[in-house]
């Protein structure tokens, strides 16, 4: 009986130290844009699973690391103005009387922003996709793209029919 004990506490004392050690190991996994780069991309992590060329490759991150370097100092003005945004509006929905031409202009301000920051996106996966791949390359992503929206689609219609399946 005491043997028993005494086999089962050491056991569970080494179990407990292995789950501490794993726990406590790092995480470097990288954020969203992080160690990874830009792979969180959807585009990007397609061209991953393409079979590129080594050239094709080459230019893909020329492309990714000049945008990056425009983007380097772009996104801490561009937080700082939407931060200022964010705070203007609050500003606004806590004051005695609404001002309706202001907020439209920070809404418009906001806007501008954004859709810029969608502009540059789009052109740099049009040079990627018209500059740089081939017809057969397109094709591939395009089916894959097409893949994921209907995997999308399906996992969404389940996700709203809850525990008990899907709705008619």
């Amino acid at each position: 009986m005491k043997r028993t004990t005494t086999v089962f506490l050491t056991l569970t004392l080494v179990l407990s130290l292995v789950s501490i050690a794993a726990i406590a190991q790092p995480f470097d996994g990288g954020g969203a844009r992080g160690e990874r780069g830009f792979r969180s991309s959807p585009m990007i992590r397609g061209l991953m699973k393409l079979d590129l060329t080594e050239d094709q490759r080459d230019q893909i991150k020329g492309i990714l690391e000049a945008q990056r370097e425009t983007m380097r100092y772009e996104p801490e003005a561009l937080r700082e103005e939407m931060r200022s945004i964010r705070d203007e509006m609050k500003a606004l929905m806590e004051a005695d009387r609404y001002d309706e031409a202001a907020a439209a202009q920070l809404l418009a301000r906001k806007s501008e922003i954004t859709n810029t920051r969608q502009i540059e996106r789009q052109k740099v996966h049009h040079q990627i996709l018209y500059e740089i791949l081939t017809e057969e390359q397109r094709d591939i992503l395009a089916e894959q793209r097409a893949n994921a929206e209907a995997f999308g689609r399906d996992f969404r219609q389940d996700r709203k029919a809850g525990p008990a399946g899907r709705r008619f």
